[in-house]
């Protein structure tokens, strides 16, 4: 039986069993095509293979964009290709991208980060009764937490 003291930090968050776990968040993220002005975008779910999320206006499948999250610490950007955009009931449009291969060490940290971020969102619920939005963990999280995180 493993120990609560062996466990990886994110190994709650993983997947088991599936190639690419998929994690359901809420947080921003800023994204760029090749016409170098950003557009904003709310993540709705992530793993190590790609990321889904809502965007104010439709992104050409087939197109490289560049993804970056304000809620990690540190300038890290993430390249990813557009497989799907479909219309949402919100008006909006739910984006799929598949990241590149470059990406791996930014995507596997960025991932656990962010599922480090929710375990905080959670644990502060549950012990202090606050219910923080997913931004608002991540700044606290960034504060206490992001110099010990591994790089």
């Amino acid at each position: 039986m493993e120990s609560s003291e062996a466990r990886q930090p994110a190994d709650e968050c993983r997947g088991r069993g599936r190639t690419f776990y998929r994690h359901p968040v809420d947080i921003p993220l800023h994204f760029r095509r090749h016409e170098h002005h950003d557009h904003v975008g709310v993540v709705e779910d992530l793993g190590f293979g790609g990321i889904r999320f809502r965007a104010d206006e439709p992104v050409e499948p087939g197109v490289t964009i560049t993804v970056d999250f304000p809620s990690i610490s540190g300038k890290q950007e993430v390249h990813a290709r557009v497989v799907w955009c479909h219309g949402s009931d919100d008006d909006g449009w739910e984006v799929g991208a598949a990241f590149l291969e470059e990406c791996d060490h930014f995507r596997t940290r960025m991932v656990e980060q962010l599922c480090q971020i929710e375990l905080y969102r959670r644990a502060v619920a549950e012990r202090d009764g606050r219910h923080l939005k997913v931004e608002e963990a991540a700044q606290e999280w960034v504060k206490l937490h992001a110099a010990a995180f591994p790089p």
